[in-house]
Order: structure tokens, then C-alpha cells, then sequence
């Protein structure tokens, strides 16, 4: 909500504003209180300097009725909304050994710190420090890369014996991805006018990462040695996604024009090869042709996060 203040004179050189009376009962602010200001061209962001963990942001949930999937939709949208401390109850523990799971493999600094016959509680134990987001979303984008190596390494050696612990790296990239949201959308981090476009990379990364994941299944549920032709695809995909990696990190617009004509040469190689192949290798192509098609949806957001109107 836009809220006007005027400028006050306090003193010859020195003018003040006062604080929205909602946004200070909001946050707790007392007097005394520090807070960070950022100045950004015409604007000015005022942000709580006071760790969010220690404002308590809680929900209370009832996970009787919903299914497995329902369960680890729910706590993954708490866990990026940025709540501290979940209170969740059932009529059975049937739903724990989820629960337990989405804690353990997705959430970063939480735990569960209560358990009964009929309820569980699961609490923020760390304080989520904001300088460490720009690390942590590298570190997202290098868990998928290494994901993707790693894969096409047992592709070129037929090793599938591997491929279970590569799938497993999937949960990597959750844990870092969900994390590095969980930031975005708290008040750790300043509200910018470019923080929705980070997320949708994020988000797009974690999708990336699932058909990764959605291959090694594949080869796990139909082991098989694939063609050197899809093997080629693998890799060209690799280095499509390690190309858009390089690309954020160092932007430039006829980079992204080289990746938009090299996107047309992959896919349709991929739809060659689905309509070559049989199953399984068919489905591999499809998986590697839904891979491209959402590293491509990274274009957008990097070049609108990296342009200064």
C-alpha cells in the first residue's frame, strides 16, 4: 500500500519522515530500534534490521484428509513463505514419515522440536543471514550443473549403477532452491523491484532439475545403454544449461541471441530422436527436450533482472 509522508525539517541539513503506524506494529519496531536504509535511485527502502526469526511467524495446520502429495505441497509453500514455526495436526501418524522426510531433505536450519500422538511442531533453529543468498543461488545453479555431469559420465560409461546416487543430488538443488525462495519472500531481504524475477529463476531451476531426475528414473526402472546420438543430446543439453549459468553471471544481450539460435538446433534434434527411437530411449528424448525447454525459460528473467531501463 502506497503511503504518503511529508518531509519534515529537523534540522538545517537533516529531514525526516515518519514510519506507516501498521508497517511499525507490524515489525515490532520500538524505539531505539535500528534499521536499515538502502537508497536506490528515487527510491528508499527502510528495512527491519532484526533477525525475522525472532518476530515468530507461525501457522497452524491440520493434515487429516490430505494425501501425501497434498502434505509436501503444504509444507513446501510454508517453508518459502517464510514461516518459522509450523504446528501441524492428524488423527494418525501415518503422515510423520513424510513430514519427517520433507523436514530432513528440503528444509534448511528447521527441525522438528515436538512430536505427539496427534501433533508435531516443526521450528526455524538458525538465523537466516541475507548475505548469504547471493552464495547460496550460486550454489543451486552448481548442484544442477554437477547433477548433469555427472549423469552424462554414466551415460558415456554405461555406468547405471550410479544412478541412484545421482538422482539423490536432485534433493540438493530443493534444499538450496526452497531456501534461497524462503529468503525472497521473508523481510530478511529488502523488497527490490527485481526480487520476482530471481524467484522465477529459482523456480525454473528447480523444474530443470526434475527432469534430470525424471531420467534417472528412467534408467532405473528400464536400464538399457543409450545411443551415442542421445548421449550427444545429453551433453549439448549440459552445456546449454552451463551456458545460461555463465550468461547470469556475466550478462550480455548477443549471448542470449546465440542461445535462442542454439535452442532451435536442440530441440529439434530432440523430436528426431523421440520419433527415431523406441521406449525407453524415447522417453529420455522427451525428458531432454522438456529440459530444454525450461532452461529457455530462464531468457526472460535474466535479461529483465540484468537491464537498466
Amino acid at each position: 500500500m502506497l503511503v504518503k509522508r511529508k518531509a519534515i525539517q529537523l534540522s538545517r541539513q537533516t529531514l525526516v519522515v515518519s514510519l506507516p503506524s501498521a508497517w511499525v506494529k507490524s515489525n515490532n519496531i520500538a524505539k531505539g530500534d535500528e534499521l536499515d536504509v538502502q537508497a536506490r535511485d528515487q527510491e528508499l527502502v527502510v528495512r527491519n534490521s532484526t533477525p525475522r526469526a525472532s518476530r515468530g511467524k507461525c501457522a497452524n495446520i491440520s493434515l487429516t484428509t490430505l494425501d501425501e502429495r497434498t502434505i509436501r505441497w503444504v509444507l513446501s509453500g510454508l517453508h518459502k513463505q517464510g514461516v518459522d514455526e509450523i504446528e501441524l495436526s492428524y488423527t494418525d501418524q501415518s503422515s510423520l514419515p513424510i513430514i519427517t522426510d520433507v523436514t530432513k531433505n528440503l528444509f534448511i536450519g528447521m527441525a522438528m522440536v515436538k512430536q505427539g500422538p496427534k501433533s508435531c511442531t516443526i521450528k526455524s533453529l538458525a538465523h537466516e543471514d541475507p548475505s548469504t543468498f547471493d552464495q547460496t543461488f550460486r550454489r543451486a545453479f552448481q548442484s544442477t550443473l554437477t547433477m548433469a555431469d555427472a549423469l552424462f559420465e554414466a551415460f558415456k560409461d554405461h555406468d547405471l549403477t550410479s544412478i541412484p546416487g545421482i538422482r539423490e543430488m536432485e534433493k540438493t538443488n530443493n534444499q538450496l532452491t526452497s531456501f534461497c525462495q524462503r529468503l525472497l519472500n521473508s523481510s530478511v531481504i529488502a523488497s527490490s523491484d527485481k526480487t520476482h524475477f530471481l524467484y522465477t529463476i529459482l523456480w525454473n531451476l528447480e523444474k530443470v532439475c526434475d527432469d534430470y531426475k525424471y531420467i534417472c528414473d528412467t534408467l532405473i526402472s528400464h536400464p538399457h545403454r543409450s545411443s551415442a546420438d542421445m548421449r550427444g543430446l545429453l551433453h549439448s543439453s549440459n552445456e546449454y544449461l552451463r551456458s545460461y549459468y555463465e550468461l547470469f553471471y556475466g550478462f550480455s544481450i548477443n549471448k542470449l541471441n546465440d542461445l535462442a539460435i542454439q535452442r532451435t538446433s536442440l530441440l529439434s534434434e530432440a523430436i528426431r530422436l523421440v520419433q527415431a527411437t523406441s521406449f525407453p530411449e524415447n522417453e529420455i528424448a522427451i525428458h531432454l527436450h522438456n529440459l530444454v525447454m525450461k532452461i529457455q525459460d530462464f531468457s526472460t528473467s535474466m535479461f529483465a533482472y540484468h537491464h537498466v531501463p
